[in-house]
């Protein structure tokens, strides 16, 4: 979804646990700089959520968020 996204020219803010695997995906779409913005983020903390809603407000308005992000219990 986020190569798409990308590919048509939207900013968008990647979130991880890694950092890496997001900056890999930026990577792969063939987009370096300012469009593609890398979040660590554990979601299930509150503290990583909240500094991904303030990095992505400091890009502007939302038009579209993409969750796939889960949390299980083993």
């Amino acid at each position: 979804m986020a190569h798409r996204l990308l590919a048509d020219g939207f900013c968008c803010v990647l979130a991880d646990l890694s950092a890496d695997a997001a900056k890999e995906s930026a990577e792969s779409a063939g987009v370096h700089g300012d469009r593609a913005v890398v979040v660590e983020c554990d979601i299930r903390s509150a503290q990583d959520r909240d500094r991904l809603i303030d990095t992505a407000a400091e890009h502007g308005q939302l038009f579209a968020l993409v969750n796939n992000a889960g949390i299980a219990r083993m």
